[in-house]
């Protein structure tokens, strides 16, 4: 079967990748993720599957957004390969479809933000010539 990367615009879609998203980001529920999801679409929020068949194997989560230290760029909020088909070079396809995309938009740049846990993740963004120039800072209000 062919794998295919295409984008998830509606909510039927977001259900069926909601099982996946939870394995990047295990403390969202379905309401808040439904809550949010439309919300964020319309900041330019884009989510991308890669799929093969039924088989929801990959997520990307990116959104167009424009600052005064990127310009106008690509911000990857999520990336999550399936946790039985790590290893198998998916997220990199993930990330260079990610860089194709936003080029063709007209992006300057791709920026992320990992956690600071999560050594795995840095190791594989390193390798994909990414740079870790910064760090970031929020507050609960």
């Amino acid at each position: 079967m062919k794998r295919e990367i295409i984008e998830l615009t509606n909510e039927h879609q977001w259900k069926q990748a909601f099982p996946l998203m939870t394995q990047l980001r295990p403390a969202l529920t379905m309401e808040r993720y439904l809550d949010l999801l439309p919300k964020m679409a319309e900041e330019d929020y884009h989510m991308f599957a890669m799929v093969e068949g039924e088989n929801m194997l990959a997520l990307a989560g990116v959104g167009l957004v424009t600052n005064l230290y990127n310009g106008y760029h690509v911000f990857l909020y999520d990336l999550v390969v399936d946790e039985n088909q790590r290893s198998n070079g998916l997220g990199a396809d993930m990330l260079e479809f990610v860089h194709k995309w936003g080029k063709s938009q007209g992006a300057e740049y791709v920026s992320l933000e990992s956690a600071l846990h999560r050594e795995a993740a840095h190791r594989f963004y390193e390798t994909h010539e990414y740079d870790k120039w910064c760090y970031s800072f929020r507050m609960p209000l």
